[in-house]
């Protein structure tokens, strides 16, 4: 999905330098935000008044973007010619940023009332540089949004990021010294783009976990692209080719065996059936003694949300 939509486009945060000022906790004055549309200004204008949004803006939403900026003056607009892809409108953000802590919202999210005051606090309490939190998600049919269920990971969980998809990254509150580290993120990933930072924010530091929601995950819009079972297998591919050997090196040959088995899974899901039967297969010669509910378990867990926008 791509964020440069300011109607809920990508936002970030700014806590303070954790490293520069451990002697005191985050401040509100420090934090900038790259931001969405009225879902997002809605959330921040309830409890955040010390904050910039920085909104990514395109030919095709310009219009609306100027309108936020004449109504409230923390709006700084990016400029976009064209959309250009998530990973693009989000490195873009952070560059457009002058905060030192970061954090985003896509365009069909919007944060919940004391999203970010609950992130500030673990931050501050953990002394972790990576916060993510817990979600509602809003789903066709539902009466209500629902806890999303969001893994709890928490300390040095580069291992767990390694075995499945788990933080979310509207949920994601990062120092911008862990950022820089980081570098850029990978915009040739076509969907499980937040594992992937995931996976490369663990390997760096620590995170902490907010259990309350501080987010609406919106699933009720999705387009036909979105819904693309092609790029989700292309994406999940990428992402396990990406950091194969890490995987190996930590996880061993069953943790090889669980994700040779999920890519079974995604391509039957994009009617792929014979690829999925020689994944499966070598699903099995990797880990034989590893029971198929626990396959299908992991499976289900990885397909569990739409990772293609």
């Amino acid at each position: 999905m791509s964020s440069e939509n300011p109607e809920r486009a990508v936002p970030a945060h700014d806590v303070a330098d954790r490293h520069a000022a451990a002697d005191r906790p985050p401040r509100r004055r420090d934090l900038p935000v790259l931001g969405g549309d009225a879902g997002p200004l809605r959330a921040v204008a309830s409890g955040e008044p010390e904050i910039e949004l920085v909104a990514l803006v395109s030919d095709t939403t310009a219009e609306v973007a100027v309108a936020w900026r004449g109504r409230d003056p923390r709006v700084r607009l990016v400029r976009h010619d064209r959309r250009l892809g998530a990973e693009v409108a989000r490195n873009t953000g952070v560059r457009a940023a002058s905060g030192e802590w970061l954090a985003f919202l896509d365009s069909h999210e919007w944060w919940l009332p004391e999203s970010l005051s609950l992130r500030f606090a673990a931050a501050a309490a953990s002394e972790a540089p990576v916060v993510h939190s817990e979600c509602v998600v809003c789903r066709r049919g539902d009466d209500a949004p629902l806890p999303f269920g969001v893994p709890p990971m928490a300390g040095d969980v580069y291992c767990d990021v390694l075995a499945c998809p788990g933080p979310m990254l509207q949920g994601l509150l990062v120092a911008r010294t862990v950022l820089q580290a980081l570098g850029p993120l990978d915009e040739r990933i076509v969907s499980y783009q937040e594992w992937d930072t995931a996976i490369r924010l663990a390997r760096l530091a620590p995170f902490a976990f907010v259990a309350e929601p501080t987010f609406v995950y919106d699933c009720t819009q999705f387009d036909s692209i979105s819904r693309d079972p092609h790029r989700t297998v292309a994406g999940y591919r990428m992402v396990v080719l990406k950091h194969r050997w890490a995987i190996l090196k930590n996880l061993g040959p069953r943790g090889v065996s669980d994700h040779l088995a999920a890519l079974s899974v995604v391509h039957r899901e994009a009617h792929d059936a014979a690829s999925a039967r020689v994944l499966w297969l070598a699903a099995s010669l990797a880990w034989p003694l590893r029971p198929e509910s626990s396959w299908r378990r992991l499976a289900s867990r990885v397909l569990r949300r739409d990772h293609s926008r």
